[in-house]
């Protein structure tokens, strides 16, 4: 099915300025236009304050890493190149746009940048203690996203006023999500900036049909892609934006080829290995859309797309999520090819990650949030302006009213998380435990919802998932919990494993997939061992929530957590005599 655009205006005039809210009322904007400094003043606080939330427990968990996307991808390949002396991070099951950025500011904040420092020290403290360079890459994820919080004023404010870019700006600093992902060192927010530039030279590129356009358009797309591969959406909304020009006239494909060339060269900045090992590369994402095909044990049953459209109620915001569906009506009314082409990108993005998804998260949407927001804003200001026709600093006042009042959701949620997060992690909780209780090289049983390395090898850690096969390629707690049934109970008792830990990250993922010898032998525990210590991240007189892969993991956004980390229960075993050191159950 082909989109057809509307032939664009000729580009003179005030056509390439930003058009008026409503082409019948010019003189709106003559009206109320506000002084310099206010808005300015506005955009600070909503900077200020959005890198406040972001920094808010940033030092979250460390010197442990709990995260596995965080743990295993893009600062650790980083600290790669440091120790390989090399700039590649051999691995391209994501793109190394944010894992060659992190490797350029640990560089300058180690050595200065020079290509001769040792950089010796640092490879040594981050073995020693990881916290310092996780640290400064969370907060490379935090700035990275308030640079696209900047931009989606700027784009709001050139293509429809000051208020539109203010209400935009204010809905990705404080939407949850957005929030959320930027106290990870993970690239998912990092894209955004791009995607926003991109965004607004495609809005361009139809209106104008200028070369900086499609210049434009293809470099941030292209360095979109560097940072998250699935921002590669964005060349659609391109293409549909430059098919007019092209029917009209041939020269404008050289334009088009522009936009693509730059993009193709942005891209290979951002990552340069894709091409140099470009057979590794594509079977690496074949990989990674192998997995991102099939079912993820605790997944569930439900829709991707329900999911995905359902997510923004808490992820962006009830009132934001509104705000955007009234935004897309709005322009779709008012300018229907520039409706069409900020509709695009979200429709496509959902539609990539719906169609054979066997697993699905919300973060994976995050690309297509600043066209969420730019959509918002222009929802939030035509409900503010619609309530006051003929009063406009009565509807401005409406405006910045409805706004805030939008954003008491996700800053709650905001707030709540970053408590949360700043209190201590179960798993910490357990290991002060085990370390206080139990002699060194004890033997136990502990489900695999831990990071590596988290024991030091001070226990011996024994019956833990088989290897990957290739009959068998789930995933660790999957195949972990493919082997458990109750039988193995008596198992431990042989090889004198007797304390076994279990945690809801593994075992609510089994009961949720109704696993049944795996949910007969969280069953059987209770009657096989005694409780010597629980932690709970739950507040006193809470529900515990449902597993949840975004909720149960790392966001924690439902009030009843009072803590990050899992609900843990750790046994004794009944008639079982302790074991020390190796043996063959350990690995």
């Amino acid at each position: 099915m082909s989109l057809r655009l509307p032939a664009p205006e000729p580009a003179t005039g005030p056509r390439d300025e930003a058009p008026p809210p409503f082409e019948s009322r010019r003189g709106w904007r003559h009206a109320v236009r506000p002084a310099a400094w206010p808005p300015r003043v506005v955009l600070l606080g909503i900077l200020a304050g959005g890198l406040a939330l972001r920094l808010y427990s940033n030092d979250h968990g460390l010197p442990y890493v709990y995260h596995p996307d965080e743990a295993f991808h893009f600062t650790r390949r980083a600290m790669y190149m440091f120790v390989n002396h090399s700039l590649d991070p051999v691995y391209l099951q994501n793109p190394s746009g944010f894992t060659e950025l992190i490797y350029g500011v640990l560089r300058f904040q180690w050595g200065g940048g020079w290509p001769w420092h040792d950089y010796r020290d640092l490879v040594a403290t981050y073995r020693h203690d990881p916290s310092a360079v996780y640290h400064t890459a969370r907060v490379v994820s935090a700035i990275m996203c308030m640079l696209a919080v900047a931009a989606v004023y700027g784009a709001g404010r050139r293509l429809w006023g000051v208020a539109e870019g203010l209400a935009a700006a204010a809905v990705l600093s404080f939407g949850f999500l957005p929030v959320a992902y930027s106290r990870f060192a993970v690239t998912d927010v990092s894209a955004l900036v791009w995607v926003t530039i991109a965004v607004y030279a495609i809005v361009r590129i139809r209106e104008t049909d200028h070369l900086w356009a499609y210049a434009l358009a293809g470099a941030a797309a292209g360095v979109a892609v560097g940072f998250k591969y699935t921002a590669g959406v964005i060349l659609g909304p391109l293409l549909v934006a430059a098919i007019p020009h092209v029917r009209r006239d041939r020269a404008a494909l050289a334009r088009l080829a522009v936009a693509l060339a730059a993009a193709t060269f942005a891209f290979f900045l951002t990552t340069p290995y894709f091409f140099i090992h470009l057979h590794k590369a594509l079977f690496q994402l074949k990989l990674e859309n192998e997995a991102a095909s099939s079912a993820k044990l605790g997944q569930g049953t439900g829709n991707p797309l329900v999911f995905y459209v359902s997510s923004l109620t808490w992820a962006l915001g009830w009132g934001p999520a509104i705000a955007a569906a009234a935004g897309i009506v709005v322009e779709l009314r008012r300018d229907r090819p520039r409706g069409i082409l900020l509709a695009l990108m979200p429709i496509l993005l959902i539609g990539y990650m719906s169609v054979g998804a066997g697993r699905w998260f919300a973060r994976w949407l995050l690309p297509a949030y600043p066209v969420l927001a730019l959509l918002a804003g222009v929802g939030f200001v035509w409900a503010g302006r619609t309530l006051f026709r003929r009063h406009p600093r009565l509807a401005a006042g409406a405006v910045a009213v409805i706004v805030a009042g939008s954003l008491v959701q996700p800053l709650v949620s905001d707030l709540h998380t970053g408590r949360v997060l700043g209190m201590r992690d179960t798993r910490q909780m357990l290991r002060d435990f085990l370390f206080a209780t139990l002699p060194a090289k004890a033997r136990l049983v502990v489900d695999p919802a831990i990071p590596r390395g988290f024991f030091n090898g001070h226990f011996a850690k024994g019956f833990g998932p088989p290897p990957k096969t290739p009959a068998l390629q789930l995933g660790t707690p999957a195949r972990y919990i493919s082997v458990l049934s109750p039988g193995r109970i008596e198992q431990y008792r042989r090889a004198h494993h007797c304390i076994v830990v279990e945690m809801s990250l593994v075992r609510d993922r089994a009961f949720l997939q109704r696993v049944r010898r795996a949910m007969a032998y969280y069953r059987a525990l209770p009657h096989e061992g005694t409780v010597i210590f629980r932690a709970s991240p739950y507040r006193a007189g809470a529900k515990p929530v449902p597993f949840d892969f975004d909720f149960s993991t790392h966001l924690y956004y439902p009030s009843a957590y009072e803590r990050p980390g899992p609900d843990i229960t750790v046994y004794r075993l009944n008639r079982c005599t302790e074991g020390y050191g190796l043996d063959a159950h350990t690995p």
